[in-house]
């Protein structure tokens, strides 16, 4: 499993993600707000992709996608 989540910066390049994921035939879950806005706040995002991921029992994988890729690393 595949977890992903974004700001609002990194919306349009959640969706270009997804679709490559989805062509790939890649499972994933979107974690998060449906609807983006201005005060999104990344560390939030991150924590629940990471949660996701060390609470697996199985091998997951987390994507992360703000503005500029430094907040969220």
């Amino acid at each position: 499993m595949i977890y992903i989540a974004a700001d609002h910066q990194g919306r349009e390049k959640l969706e270009e993600v997804n679709s490559i994921l989805d062509g790939l035939g890649r499972k994933f879950n979107i974690l998060g707000e449906e609807l983006y806005s201005p005060e999104d706040d990344y560390p939030d995002f991150a924590a629940l992709v990471c949660t996701k991921v060390l609470e697996s029992e199985k091998e997951a994988r987390g994507i992360l996608l703000c503005g500029s890729g430094e907040g969220v690393s």
